[in-house]
């Protein structure tokens, strides 16, 4: 009989488990080897170092990686990555040899990766991961470093990791993306310093797409926000020939810059809270951030009508722009026609990304030096001087230029201007004569109309408060006396009255622009939620000042949607134009915008199935009612969630019509130089073409209908193992016979199943890649009011991939303006919900 002694000595053995292979060593010493199964910890188990095969990798070959310790498996170097391990070779090894050069062997003992020889052949060699993420080779008792994995870097850029670049060979430590979320082998992005070690640059290929701006104390002037970084920032150094940025590690978080295989770069930061990593930066937020937007001497705007504008002084050309007149840099000593030109004439331009080919002099001190050294070089096009960075000049050409929109953002920038000839008496005596005759002639016309000015001007009583816009001529606003909003009548519809209120009655009605009456931030400035004395509810849009743009976006909505009267529109009810004062007076929307409902998890319970299909059947008729039943034939060119909004009963409203274009009643297309918009429902032969229709509209409400039906926001959905965005995956649902699966799970059991298979079917009608395959507004209106549940079989909708939206926008385009395009969904005119 077996004693209960050794039964417990035989439960213990068998219940504790057995030390496994895949235990952590602390390093590696010479002659050593680490296997498949072995991983070697930093010092505080921050990183570990091993060999891992890419989550869902179709080939399952294995690779020597570093990633995070208790983060799932977030990798942030490769050693061999265009030589992966097969997946059948189980004895391949890790071997550190006496001479310290480090090699991955296959089980054949063949060499599969290697850093090469290294100086030095002693026996003491020792492979160390730090805590840092840096693996690191030492000989001499530790003391003599002979390689590290810093130098050698991937995708990922950690704290304490430098930017290098040898300024004497041009020779540049650079990072490079995967090819693909499973291949860690070097795709075509990669990241580094120019150079001359002044401004990081991304090249897809050998093509420049991005640039960071030079370096100013220890942040990026081609950077917005960047102030959060000024705390601890990046730093330079310059040790002999070789000069070097890195980023001081003072962060409260783990963090990491990746540039990923899409050619994004991105900050990460890990939430311990949430277990996952939340993006914390990404550097295209705007069309403008792309390199060379514009074109030569031509400025990138994201807050314009027109995106890109030219100089003062430069007209538009090919490629950009040229200047109109020659600078006539000429010594004034000398005699001849072109004496006494002066080119001594600069015109500032305020937070500004400094442009590209600049010459940096850090030993001239101030502003005005700076100045003069530009006036002595004939060449010199702009200077540019800030502390913590000297002085800059550009010589001939201007690239890639943008403002930013953040005050504290960018730096100021001097251009250089047009020769003026100096004139003589003659002409100055010549000139201010005919000036006071232009004087006098408009002095008598302006009192023989002084009578028909009056009745246009009657001063209103005190306490009116409103006045009102007379836009019957779409290209002007006549002011008339007005008592209040109310409702608007028979006569004002007639005669596209519009009332206009005075600022002192909005600043009352949003307790002086309160932030507690802040509904949102759109592109232009800010929403405020009000009330007037008779207590109605309004919405007001306020245009910023301080970027003095917005102007003939806020005259194109006034002078468009005074003109619409449409339950599926949203109602202008009055305007303010007072002094630098422009804004907007909407009906106000409590439950403000449909992305405020359908992507936010507390709210989008709300909308049950019913109500979404109502809703796409208003937006519907809303679009019908733009292209084809109202007076004007108009194309939103907008069209999004955040620019739905929904009334007290969810009734959907379009609004934002700040780009929006009237066509001309033969007109079934136009070209624009300038693409505006939110990228991701733009359609592609707009985004990449310049070509916008009333079927651009369709595709953006193709993606609507889709997001509506599945829950999930276009420009955050990517599927990682299909590499498909909403509508690849739609389309391939659909292919499938699937296509109840793009659901929205909060949906399930409450709907019609035919009603969603129909809403599925007529998204992808409209996200069709080629513009006549889509379908008019009537006639999706016809197949939503239809018993039926499928009609028309789609085509492959566009950007049926992310990858493929990215090849698609980084391809080389002459047609100017359009020089690239973003991938994100991002925009140029986004606004918050009101």
């Amino acid at each position: 009989m077996v004693s209960p002694f050794l039964l417990f000595i035989c439960f213990i053995l068998f219940a504790i488990p057995f030390p496994r292979n895949c235990h952590a060593l602390g390093n590696l010493t010479a002659g050593q080897t680490l296997n498949l199964t072995e991983t070697i910890a930093s010092a505080t188990n921050a990183f570990v170092l091993g060999f891992f095969i890419p989550r869902g990798s179709p080939s399952q070959g294995r690779y020597l990686g570093i990633w995070y310790y208790d983060v799932p498996q977030t990798v942030v170097w490769v050693a061999n990555r265009e030589s992966p391990i097969p997946a059948n070779d189980s004895g391949a090894v890790l071997l550190l040899p006496n001479n310290g050069s480090l090699s991955i062997l296959d089980g054949n003992g063949r060499k599969v990766w290697s850093v090469g020889d290294l100086p030095g052949s002693g026996s003491d060699a020792f492979a160390e991961l730090q805590d840092s993420g840096n693996l690191v080779i030492t000989q001499s008792n530790r003391a003599n470093r002979v390689w590290e994995s810093f130098r050698y870097p991937t995708d990922t850029f950690l704290p304490n990791m430098q930017f290098i670049v040898n300024t004497r060979t041009s020779e540049s430590v650079l990072w490079r993306s995967w090819k693909s979320p499973v291949d860690p082998a070097p795709g075509p992005f990669s990241l580094g310093l120019d150079r001359y070690g002044q401004q990081l640059y991304l090249w897809n290929g050998s093509v420049p797409i991005w640039r960071s701006g030079p370096l100013r104390g220890r942040t990026f002037t081609g950077i917005s926000n960047m102030s959060d970084f000024s705390i601890f920032g990046f730093n330079p150094m310059q040790v002999g020939d070789e000069y070097s940025i890195s980023l001081a590690p003072n962060f409260t978080a783990l963090t990491r810059f990746a540039l990923e295989y899409t050619g994004e770069i991105k900050e990460y930061e890990w939430s311990s809270s949430n277990k996952s990593w939340n993006q914390a930066w990404l550097q295209f937020t705007t069309p403008c951030d792309f390199y060379d937007r514009c074109g030569d001497f031509s400025v990138c705007y994201q807050d314009r009508p027109e995106e890109c504008e030219c100089l003062t002084g430069f007209k538009r050309s090919s490629g950009g722009c040229v200047r109109q007149r020659p600078i006539g840099c000429v010594d004034k000593n000398s005699s001849g026609a072109d004496a006494g030109w002066n080119s001594g004439n600069f015109e500032p331009l305020l937070r500004m990304k400094p442009p590209d080919h600049g010459t940096l002099n850090q030993s001239i001190v101030g502003q005005e030096g700076c100045q003069q050294w530009c006036l002595s070089n004939c060449s010199c096009t702009a200077y540019a001087y800030a502390q913590g960075m000297g002085c800059l000049v550009w010589n001939e050409k201007l690239v890639d230029l943008q403002q930013f929109m953040g005050v504290d953002d960018g730096i100021s920038l001097y251009i250089r201007l047009d020769s003026q000839k100096k004139k003589s008496p003659a002409v100055i005596y010549g000139t201010t004569l005919a000036s006071a005759a232009i004087c006098a002639v408009g002095l008598y016309l302006l009192w023989r109309y002084w009578g028909r000015l009056k009745s246009f001007s009657r001063k209103p009583k005190v306490g009116d408060g409103l006045k009102e816009a007379q836009s019957s001529d779409i290209t002007s606003l006549q002011l008339v006396t007005h008592g209040s909003i109310g409702p608007i009548n028979a006569r004002d519809e007639e005669s596209h009255q519009l009332p206009l209120i005075d600022f002192n009655t909005l600043r009352a009605a949003t307790n002086d622009f309160s932030d507690a009456n802040k509904l949102g931030e759109g592109g232009f400035g800010l929403v405020y939620k009000g009330k007037l004395p008779e207590g109605r509810e309004i919405a007001v849009k306020r245009l910023s000042r301080s970027s003095g743009q917005g102007l003939a976006e806020f005259m194109n909505e006034v002078k468009l949607i005074a003109k619409f009267q449409h339950r599926n529109l949203v109602k202008l009810l009055a305007c303010c134009i007072e002094k630098q004062e422009k804004m907007l007076i909407y009906e106000y929307m409590p439950n403000k915008s449909l992305d405020a409902f359908l992507f936010d998890p507390a709210f989008s319970r709300q909308l049950d199935w019913e109500k979404r299909f109502r809703i796409v059947q208003g937006i519907a008729k809303g679009l019908l009612y733009l292209h084809q039943d109202s007076r004007l034939k108009v194309v939103h060119r907008d069209l999004k969630p955040s620019n739905i909004l929904l009334d007290a009963t969810l009734n959907p409203k379009i609004s934002d019509f700040g780009i929006a274009r009237i066509f001309g009643a033969d007109q079934s297309q136009v070209n624009t130089t300038r693409v505006v918009g939110t990228y991701g429902y733009m359609s592609p032969e707009y985004a990449l073409e310049g070509r916008f229709s009333i079927k651009s509209d369709v595709f953006s409400f193709g993606v609507l209908v889709l997001e509506i039906v599945s829950g999930q926001k276009m420009t955050r959905f990517y599927h990682e193992e299909l590499l498909l965005n909403l509508l690849g995956y739609s389309w391939k649902l659909w292919k499938e016979g699937n296509a109840l699966e793009l659901l929205d799970p909060s949906l399930e059991g409450q709907c019609s199943e035919m009603e969603v298979l129909k809403c599925i079917n007529v998204g992808l009608l409209c996200v069709q890649d080629e513009a006549t395959d889509r379908p008019s507004m009537c006639a999706v209106i016809q197949m939503l009011n239809s018993e039926a549940a499928n009609f028309c079989e789609p085509q492959m909708p566009a950007y049926y991939s992310r990858r493929r939206l990215l090849d698609n926008s980084s391809s080389s385009s002459d047609a100017y303006p359009i020089r690239s395009r973003t991938v994100n969904g991002l925009t140029v005119s986004e606004v918050n919900p009101r």
